[in-house]
């Protein structure tokens, strides 16, 4: 999560329109794909002994997987009444743009948004699996893999409080924070 203070100037700084796709607007709030993405696919395809489809499909359950993330942390920004400016995904993962929440229980729910969105997809993906037959479609299996595999990964890694290259920190470590009373808000 990243947060902005005033207005997607901040976004520009950073170059996002230069490096970035549009997509298409959720809820009012623009959505960026970075060109990164590609190089991402381009691994999967190689893991996947370049086989086009099962890659591709791969590749679209990822972005969709950093997009549903984000999409917890979008519901509840949107549901505490604060401003998001934009949602941004990459090879790496994801941001959302936003004013910061001012209070604790607001931030816990923000930062843990993610994640609990995450654990929502897990939960389904593993219900769909138990009702599937064996052997499962071809072409369902990368983004089961993706959806259950990838996402308890990237779950784990998410709640891991540690620092991201950048001095940013993950939502874990951001959970841990607020938890121990080392939440400034808007300060």
């Amino acid at each position: 999560m990243r947060f902005a203070h005033s207005s997607l100037k901040a976004l520009s700084v950073q170059g996002i329109h230069h490096v970035y796709i549009t997509l298409p607007k959720i809820n009012g709030v623009p959505v960026f794909c970075h060109w990164t993405v590609v190089f991402v696919m381009a691994v999967v395809s190689f893991l996947n002994d370049f086989k086009p489809a099962e890659s591709l499909l791969a590749c679209m359950a990822y972005i969709v997987l950093i997009l549903i993330h984000e999409l917890g942390h979008l519901f509840f920004l949107q549901r505490a009444g604060l401003q998001v400016f934009a949602i941004s995904i990459s090879g790496m993962g994801g941001a959302c743009y936003s004013t910061v929440p001012a209070a604790k229980a607001d931030a816990l729910l923000v930062y843990s948004g993610g994640v609990i969105f995450q654990f929502i997809l897990f939960f389904l993906s593993l219900g769909l699996v138990s009702f599937l037959e064996e052997p499962i479609h071809f072409l369902l299996s990368p983004i089961l893999i993706i959806f259950i595999h990838f996402n308890l990964f990237l779950i784990l890694t998410n709640l891991f409080p540690g620092e991201l290259p950048g001095g940013l920190q993950t939502d874990g470590k951001q959970i841990y924070n607020i938890l121990r009373g080392n939440y400034a808000g808007d300060a």
